[in-house]
């Protein structure tokens, strides 16, 4: 079954009061049959879930940034950018920060940029059935090929006093703890989550602990703490539902940023030149544990960043190979000053096995395949730390882990 989505242009208010349309900046409405899930499904690359983090301009398109929860088609990865018209009358989709979609997303219809360029990215509009995300429409989907919760990616996300795991740490998550001890209750999906204290054990100062924090103002329960989900900081304890999944191949994290660090999400440990060249996702996120006022200071030549977004600079290299995105054209160093709010920001890279040092004023070319041997996948920030009643300190992110490159 399909049903009809027609968009018609809004005048502004100018426009509207003259009784003229500016047609020239809206475009003819856009007006469409929406197919249904079937069709939807078949028709799509990719179809996935999750909520739009950020919302940027890019031509005469937008791009949201999704932070991924399941996948019923297309790759798995923790973050996609979408890429739709900015405006409804030629059939842009209207996405919002902090609401859930299910996108139907369509590469075919825009040819890609070379896998060397940004990351993942789809394209979707309304004559899609990308819109928020429904129960009913999940569930038309089927049971979906990958979930946040299955562990394939970010299982071991959890908040802290969330025991239903219904998003909400509450009352009702004391009392759980409780029927639990004294009456033999279930413990829910993770008992980290049961552990409101982190000390290790789920007892009656659990409960207590947790309704200090939401009736008298006690301390937020450590982190991953009740309002945003993460990893248990403190992998030592009995519970491992609630731990990161472990990289088969060793990481090196460093950080001078109190409370905050990089982890290797994803990534491959040894792969082929062949699966190289076909495009490899390596997912990497930074971790706050504490909001903090930091300027990030480039790296490289010149790199293209975002004010009030974090500076990052990843590159693959060893035995005189190297692929960064660090050469983007002509610009002047600038400063990147952002107030790192609490949580985890996932990012994604891709590679396509060769040298490069990205898209520059010189339009240079990708270069020769890597060669097989062992290489360094890192990503580095640096810059200063603010504080109001000392100098500033300055501080650097880091984190590597060395790959395997074979024929």
């Amino acid at each position: 079954m399909t049903h009809l989505r027609r968009v018609v242009p809004r005048c502004f208010a100018f426009a509207c009061a003259v009784g003229v349309v500016a047609v020239a900046r809206i475009g003819p409405a856009c007006d469409c049959a929406i197919p249904d899930v079937e069709q939807g499904f078949a028709a799509a690359d990719s179809v996935f879930s999750g909520e739009v983090v950020e919302i940027r301009r890019w031509g005469d398109h937008v791009v949201a940034r999704v932070h991924v929860d399941a996948i019923w088609k297309g790759p798995v990865i923790s973050s996609i950018d979408v890429r739709t018209p900015d405006n409804e009358a030629v059939c842009g989709f209207g996405f919002r920060v902090g609401e859930r979609y299910i996108v139907y997303g369509d590469s075919s219809r825009r040819p890609e940029p070379e896998c060397e360029l940004i990351g993942l990215s789809t394209r979707t509009d309304l004559c899609t059935r990308t819109d928020l995300r429904r129960d009913e429409e999940a569930d038309a989907l089927g049971e979906p090929l990958w979930a946040a919760s299955d562990g394939v990616a970010s299982g071991g996300v959890f908040r802290r006093g969330d025991v239903d795991d219904d998003g909400v740490a509450g009352m009702s998550d004391m009392i759980r703890i409780l029927d639990f001890l004294f009456r033999a209750g279930e413990p829910g999906r993770c008992r980290d989550a049961m552990d409101t204290n982190d000390d290790g054990a789920v007892d009656l100062s659990d409960s207590v602990f947790g309704l200090s924090y939401l009736f008298l103002g006690g301390a937020e329960p450590p982190a991953p703490g009740p309002l945003r989900p993460g990893y248990d900081t403190t992998t030592d304890d009995p519970f491992v539902c609630g731990d990161g999944e472990a990289l088969p191949c060793d990481a090196i994290s460093r950080s001078d940023l109190p409370g905050v660090r990089l982890e290797i999400v994803d990534a491959p440990c040894v792969l082929t030149r062949a699966e190289a060249a076909a495009g490899v996702i390596f997912t990497y996120r930074l971790v706050v544990d504490e909001s903090r006022d930091v300027t990030f200071r480039e790296l490289g030549t010149c790199r293209r960043g975002h004010p009030g977004r974090p500076l990052l600079y990843e590159r693959i290299h060893g035995g005189g190979q190297v692929y960064c995105l660090c050469d983007l054209g002509k610009c002047l160093p600038e400063d990147h000053r952002t107030d790192l709010a609490r949580g985890e920001h996932y990012r994604v890279f891709r590679w396509c096995g060769r040298n490069w040092i990205g898209p520059s004023d010189f339009v240079n070319p990708v270069g020769d395949p890597f060669p097989p041997g062992l290489y360094t996948f890192e990503v580095r920030g640096v810059g200063t730390w603010h504080h109001t009643d000392r100098p500033d300190d300055p501080f650097e992110l880091l984190v590597q882990y060395e790959l395997e490159l074979v024929e």
